[in-house]
């Protein structure tokens, strides 16, 4: 402990990388996908919201046993947590690739909260894909 009653951070522990970050987006993403709340999925897995929102925020560290619980709650294999994590930091928090995947963009999407914007943006993606002049 130090003076003030605080005590050391552990400089040995690993703090949350681009790769929790892009885990817990892909939980969220999935469970908002399957429509299950924050809650209900914290629930199932018998712990609380805010640990919840922490996984998926990256705030915290997923373990292999909890990623296998939620594989199961929302019905899906573990591989699709892994899917294309790829070598370099997460395609989120570099947008300027040339190609963005469903996924991402989904997940770009949702971050809009103004839900007239979001309409827009679609729409104007259905257009251009329309190839209509």
């Amino acid at each position: 402990m130090t003076g003030g009653g605080r005590t050391q951070t552990n400089p040995l522990r690993k703090r949350a990388s681009a790769y929790d970050v892009r885990l817990g987006g892909r939980i969220a993403l999935l469970r908002q996908a399957r429509g299950v709340s924050r809650v209900e999925l914290a629930k199932k897995l018998d712990v609380t919201p805010q640990q919840m929102q922490k996984y998926e925020r990256g705030t915290n560290r997923v373990s292999a046993s909890r990623l296998y619980e939620i594989a199961l709650c929302l019905d899906v294999r573990i591989q699709y947590f892994f899917e294309d994590l790829g070598e370099t930091s997460s395609p989120r928090a570099d947008t300027s690739d040339s190609c963005v995947s469903a996924e991402d963009f989904l997940w770009l999407l949702a971050k809009l909260k103004d839900e007239e914007l979001r309409w827009r943006v679609l729409r104007l993606i259905a257009e251009l894909a329309s190839g209509k002049d």
